[in-house]
């Protein structure tokens, strides 16, 4: 068996590992490479299984702990919860007995306000069909004062319709007589400028013709007279 491991890869094979033989030799450190590497392995083993057993430990401790805690907190909870539903009841017990003593009252005096409001009702209606009474009384009379206000109104009306309708149909017959004067008189005017316009018509016209004529004569005489030059000039 080869004893130096190292040798054997720096030197040749026929020189690093002789064949074994049973002569004794001196070890020296690398002989106890392998006693090292399992004695600190075993250490290191040793100490990771003990970390792990503390690391348990610790996780159960603090497990036990919260454990605890929340038990601790949940009876704390649940005591607080009933005190707090102790002290509700105990609070809708003096409600409801308030609520009670409080409709009691009400009704007590929901009875006497409907009592006084019945009296109180009673007493109007007595009030209202005297007044109902006194009312209807002066209405009718002032019913019968208007009804004869009225009348006297309407003949006072009447009266003075048929005198306005008999001024206006004198203003009217008024009216037609000044506008058939009127329209004789336009109409007699009218005729007046039309034979007035008809006989300048005939003045301008003859005065036309009288002009026309004498131009034509001295137009003519004119002619002649040139005529008669020209024959003469020959």
């Amino acid at each position: 068996m080869c004893l130096r491991p190292r040798e054997c890869f720096e030197k040749p094979f026929s020189q690093s590992c002789p064949r074994p033989s049973n002569d004794a030799r001196t070890l020296d450190l690398g002989d106890f490479y392998g006693v090292f590497l399992v004695f600190f392995g075993g250490i290191r083993s040793a100490l990771d299984e003990q970390t792990t057993d503390t690391q348990q430990t610790a996780d159960t401790q603090q497990t036990a702990d919260t454990q605890q805690t929340a038990d601790t907190q949940q009876t704390a909870d649940t005591q607080q919860i009933a005190d707090t539903q102790q002290i509700a009841d105990t609070q809708q017990i003096a409600d409801t007995q308030q609520i009670a003593d409080t409709q009691q009252t009400a009704d007590t005096q929901q009875i006497a306000d409907t009592q006084q409001t019945a009296d109180t009702q009673q007493t109007l209606c007595r009030q209202q069909i005297v007044d109902t009474q006194q009312t209807a009384d002066t209405q009718q009379i002032a019913d019968t004062q208007q009804i004869a206000d009225t009348q006297q109104i309407a003949d006072t009306q009447q009266t003075a319709d048929t005198q306005q309708i008999a001024d206006t149909q004198q203003t009217a017959n008024t009216q037609q007589t000044a506008d058939t004067q009127q329209t004789a008189d336009t109409q007699q005017t009218a005729n007046t400028q039309q034979i007035a316009d008809t006989q300048q018509i005939a003045d301008t016209q003859q005065t036309a013709d009288t002009q026309q004529i004498a131009d034509t004569q001295q137009t003519a005489d004119t002619q002649q007279i040139v005529e008669t030059q020209q024959t003469l000039s020959r």
